[in-house]
């Protein structure tokens, strides 16, 4: 309390609000390709996997919220919730759809009540309509120049955004 860094004030944001995706994760856990060859070979190991990992993540975030103080630990807020999944890029819409995307509907619904961000890095826009029709995100984080963000922009409407990033040499 009460620190400051070039006349700003410090703010201390508590750990553990947030997560990396499901999917990565469990792949970073897994290893990429012997998750992928699971979604294929044994699917319903892989199901039970991400879904397993899905409780765990929520577990970690709750245990977290109890820890710092940041409101009732299990009880959705209005607030919204951002979290990142980068290697979704690597599966088709079937497999996300059947796999991760029931995974990140149980963490949105156990976050929040209020708006569902996504950050993506790489080339992931293959997931945009499922993103946004299905799950019901309202906001993209990190899709770069090779996303043509006004197509989408105007085909999911007013209640959507991007925070594209772009490669500086670009601009």
């Amino acid at each position: 309390d009460g620190l400051r860094y070039f006349d700003k004030p410090v703010s201390v944001v508590p750990p553990g609000g947030s997560t990396t995706g499901i999917f990565t994760k469990g792949a970073e856990i897994r290893g990429i390709d012997v998750l992928c060859l699971d979604l294929y070979d044994d699917p319903d190991f892989a199901s039970e996997f991400l879904e397993l990992f899905t409780d765990l993540t929520l577990s970690r975030i709750r245990a977290w919220a109890g820890l710092v103080g940041a409101g009732e630990p299990g009880r959705p807020t209005p607030d919204g919730f951002h979290f990142c999944d980068d290697s979704i890029q690597i599966l088709s819409p079937d497999l996300y759809e059947r796999f991760v995307m029931p995974c990140h509907d149980r963490l949105y619904r156990a976050m929040t009540t209020g708006a569902r961000k996504l950050h993506l890095c790489g080339h992931a826009s293959q997931h945009f309509e499922v993103l946004t029709d299905r799950l019901g995100v309202t906001a993209i984080d990190g899709p770069g120049t090779f996303v043509d963000h006004g197509n989408y922009l105007s085909r999911f409407g007013t209640g959507f955004s991007f925070a594209a990033q772009m490669d500086h040499g670009i601009l």
